[in-house]
């Protein structure tokens, strides 16, 4: 039964009659319903939706801030509950509207008024800016600023900003509110965070949120520290220059860095400009600082590095190119029968050594003076000094001189009754993979040293009697030795079993031993002389194993292929964090300049791996590598692997030469060089297609690398139409190429997949088009409608550089199938008129969906507009059409909407409206039985 609900509560019995019974239903049906009224912005217009009404009179008035203007009211409609909804437009102009204008709709109905109003929205934006380097350094604090930014003043003054850091929200006391200031007609609001530096470090996600949207920031972590280089010029510098400092932090897996400078043991301060490259598989810092020519050469300048790196460790990492007068430390090192005298971290370079044996002045050997990564230097003089026989408390002084100042160390030779292992030497390791250990009995008493008794345990057990030979007494001035041998397999040393050697001796304390291990295995480098070597010199040459984490390490020595054989001595030393064993060899002039040299390493690290890794110092000419890099608005040369030292570089802007600056030449591990050139290119102003060229002339011979400004180049793909969905059952899907360079748009090649299939030449068609200066490339690809609406899928692919340019589309699949309504006017409308008709299609998981009109079962044809709308839970799409007054009276109107919906329905869904139809009245209600 249908009804009418009248003014005042009504009740309705429906009574059913069967010859196996009776039965009844009771309803109510209410009288005078009030409208609920929303507002929806729908393209530049305000639309007023008013809804579940009763009766069907009512008026509509709109008001801009308080003046009356004119809408447009559609048709009544009445609903399946009897109630009536009703739709007014305002043609708002909405984006030339004032940011605040107020729209009202005043609905009256029953008598009584109801108002629903609309005010339109600025811009507004919210950004989390990540925290600074210099409260980082100076505090130990992250400050993190969320800035506001819209183009009404009242809106951002009026947001009110929250914070969370890891799901918490912080302490009142670590976040600020500043005021609102302007710039142009923006208005801008800053809110700080203040966390702590571990907090931040640790990876901590933190979130700032307004009423209107929100942001999230978090430190990226990395693994290792990073290492840092200064690069600085290789030239003098006078007072009066300006002095440009590189400083390069790098890792191949970089956490977020944050670098400052300090200058003289001053405040932290930034560098002038900072920027990140990638360059292999390594991601690298700049920090770029200008100094006065004064301060760098009278200043201590110090680069620091905060990184968010695995081990948690907060402390700044440091490099200086320091130019500051700094004196020498000094310690003495025992080396075999020598000792040798290690100078370190003095500046400037020049210094003297003399050596004294008590008081009587001998002659040492000094080796090359080194510079570090501080812009320090470090030197080393050796004093064979035949300690066994020397007398006990003989005094060796190590005097410095440097600045004018002298500086000495002492070391006072020892003798007593001694029990002491020797750990293995390398020879039978390297030879026969063999451990040979010697327990060595001294002392001043030849019946007490001949009379002791040696024993030995390894791993907790007595070793094979056959792995143990004592040898006879032995005398050397008024020391008396006797010597016991033990012989172990390689691997049982190295996989860390303790050896004991003991003696029977009264007081005497066992001693133990076992190999160190350690953890990766060690950096191997080889240092030489850095001038010219006649045959007829005699060369010395140390190989350095080191690592912060070194194992015990063996070293040896082969000349041309030949047997292995020891240094002339070998020492270990510590700096800073870092272990240090170097090995000292001699040979001819003739042999360094024709012969292969190796060093080769036995560690025991971690891995268990006892094969030896080499260094070799080759002497051979090795002509540069060059590869050039984007670096900024600048263009970097490399030039790597290079021998010898000198070269000259020189670059090219097109055909026409230009200046450079080069940096500072370094040695690297394997004796060649590295150097470094850069050109202030200002690239963003260069035409496409611009050739910069490093030339480097190294040995006579000229070697050169270019780099060519690339274009604008892009790749797009656009959706399909409605259109070609409704007429022909097919999804167009475009794929659009743009560039700056013909040649390059026009000879891309594009490549179609679907699913994971490559699609056929045939069924892609391509398109050339030039509008101004940049040129299009259009590759369509048509697929049948039940392809597209499968929800496959689909890629457009090309290539540039030989690196791949892609991008993907699918349809958004959603639920159920959408309702449709077509709002139309409730008014007569005569034939000369224009209608605005618009059709609803709304659900509360909106898939993709098209839509398309049909006017008297003709063509199809899209709507004028369409826009999308947010409403509560639910997804609105309008398609908007505006037809003539004699098609809306005359003619059927039909909107067409086809959508990815789960059921898999590509029939699309129609909904009619016709004034030439007239609706059939409803019946009065007599009587229910």
């Amino acid at each position: 039964m249908r009804v009418k609900p009248a003014r005042k509560a009504t009740n309705f019995i429906c009574e059913v009659s069967h010859p196996a019974g009776r039965g009844s239903k009771h309803t109510t049906v209410e009288g005078i319903s009030p409208p609920t009224i929303r507002l929806e912005e729908f393209g530049q217009s305000v639309m007023c939706v008013i809804e579940d009404f009763y009766p069907k009179t009512l008026s509509i008035k709109w008001k801009e801030d308080d003046r009356e203007v004119g809408g447009r009211d559609w048709k009544t409609t009445e609903n399946d509950s009897g109630f009536y909804g009703a739709v007014s437009v305002f043609e708002a102009n909405l984006t030339s509207a004032s940011p605040g204008t107020k729209y009202t709709c005043e609905v009256t109905h029953g008598g009584r008024t109801y108002t629903e109003n609309l005010s339109t929205r600025a811009q507004f934006s919210l950004k989390i800016n990540p925290p600074p380097a210099k409260e980082l350094f100076i505090n130990q604090r992250a400050v993190l600023e969320c800035v506001l930014t819209g183009d009404s003043r009242k809106e951002v003054e009026g947001a009110t900003v929250s914070w969370t850091a890891g799901g918490r929200s912080p302490a009142t006391g670590d976040v600020r509110v500043g005021g609102v200031t302007q710039a142009g007609s923006a208005f801008t609001k800053t809110s700080t965070l203040t966390l702590e530096e571990s907090v931040w470090f640790s990876g901590t996600e933190v979130i700032c949120s307004t009423s209107r949207t929100s942001e999230k920031i978090s430190v990226k972590r990395g693994g290792q520290r990073p290492s840092i280089i200064i690069y600085k010029p290789d030239k003098p510098v006078s007072d009066s220059d300006s002095v440009s400092l590189v400083c390069e932090v790098s890792s191949s897996d970089l956490a977020n860095v944050y670098v400052m400078w300090k200058v003289n043991g001053g405040q932290y301060i930034e560098g002038n400009r900072m920027t990140t490259i990638k360059n292999d598989n390594t991601l690298i810092v700049l920090s770029y600082l200008t100094v006065t020519g004064q301060q760098y050469n009278s200043a201590e300048i110090v680069c620091a590095a905060k990184d968010a790196n695995v081990q948690n460790d907060l402390q700044p990492r440091t490099s200086s190119p320091s130019k500051t007068k700094s004196p020498p430390k000094i310690h003495l090192v025992e080396s075999g029968q020598s000792i040798m005298c290690i100078i370190e971290d003095f500046y400037p370079k020049a210094l003297k050594i003399k050596w004294k044996k008590d008081d009587h002045e001998v002659r040492g050997r000094d080796w090359k003076t080194t510079e570090n990564n501080l812009g320090s230097y470090r030197a080393v003089s050796v004093l064979e000094a035949n300690l066994t026989s020397s007398s006990p408390g003989t005094k060796y002084t190590c005097e410095v001189t440097h600045g004018g100042t002298a500086y000495s160390e002492n070391l006072l030779s020892r003798a007593q009754f001694s029990l002491k292992i020797n750990p293995p030497p390398a020879k039978e390791l390297f030879i026969n993979q063999r451990a040979v250990l010697e327990c060595v009995i001294t002392g001043d008493s030849k019946k007490q040293v001949e009379g002791a008794t040696v024993s030995w345990t390894a791993g907790g057990r007595s070793p094979a009697t056959r792995d143990v030979r004592v040898g006879g007494v032995t005398q050397a001035g008024s020391a008396f030795t006797k010597t016991s041998t033990l012989t172990l397999e390689e691997s049982v040393w190295f996989s860390g079993s303790e050896v004991i050697c003991s003696t029977s001796r009264d007081k005497t304390a066992p001693e133990k031993i076992s190999v160190k291990r350690g953890g990766q295995r060690p950096s191997i480098v080889i240092y030489k002389p850095d001038k010219p070597v006649s045959d007829s010199d005699s060369v010395s040459l140390v190989c350095e194993v080191s690592s912060s984490d070194l194992a015990n390490v063996y070293v040896m020595w082969k000349v041309n292929g030949g047997q292995y054989i020891e240094g002339n001595r070998m020492t270990t030393i510590k700096n800073d964090n870092t272990l240090i064993v170097l090995s000292y060899l001699t040979v001819t002039g003739q042999q360094y300049n024709s012969a292969e040299i190796v060093c080769a390493v036995k560690d025991a690290n971690m891995q268990n791996d006892v094969q030896p890794r080499t260094s070799s110092p080759s002497k051979k000419n090795s002509p540069p590598t060059i590869r050039l890099m984007e670096f900024g608005e600048s263009i970097m040369c490399i030039i790597e692997d290079f021998y010898p030292k000198p070269l000259s570089i020189k670059w090219k802007k097109d055909d026409r030469e230009v200046q450079g600056r080069d940096w500072k030449t370094t040695e690297n591990d394997s004796g060649s060089y590295r150097k470094v050139s850069v050109l202030e290119a200002n690239r963003t102003s260069s035409k496409a297609g611009t050739k910069y060229t490093c030339e480097v002339t190294h040995d006579g011979r000229k070697n050169s690398e270019n780099l060519i400004s690339k274009a604008h180049f892009s790749l797009k793909i656009n959706p399909p139409q409605a259109k070609e969905l409704f007429i022909i059952q097919k999804a167009i899907i475009k794929c659009v190429i743009t560039g700056d360079i013909k040649k390059e748009v026009e000879g891309a090649t594009v490549s179609w997949t679907v699913g994971s299939k490559t699609q056929p030449s045939g069924a892609v068609h391509n398109l050339f088009n030039e509008t101004g200066q940049f040129f299009s490339k259009t590759s369509t690809l048509t697929l049948e409608e039940s392809n597209w609406f499968s929800g496959e899928e689909v890629m457009c692919s090309t290539s540039r550089d030989e690196i791949e340019i892609s991008e993907k589309i699918r349809v958004k699949k959603g639920g159920k199938r959408p309702s449709v309504i077509i709002y139309k006017p409730d008014k007569t409308v005569n034939d000369t008129d224009m209608v605005s008709l618009v059709c609803e299609v709304s659900s509360s998981d909106l898939t993709d969906l098209y839509v398309m009109w049909e006017v008297k079962s003709g063509q199809f044809t899209e709507g004028n507009s369409t826009t999308t709308i947010k409403k509560d839970n639910t997804l609105i799409v309008l398609s908007y059409l505006t037809v003539t007054g004699k098609q809306y009276n005359s003619e059927e109107i039909a909107c067409n909407v086809k959508d990815a919906n789960m059921e898999m329905i590509n029939t699309p869904i129609i909904h009619t409206t016709s004034m030439s139809k007239v609706n059939c009245p409803v019946c009065p209600v007599l009587e229910c039985r």
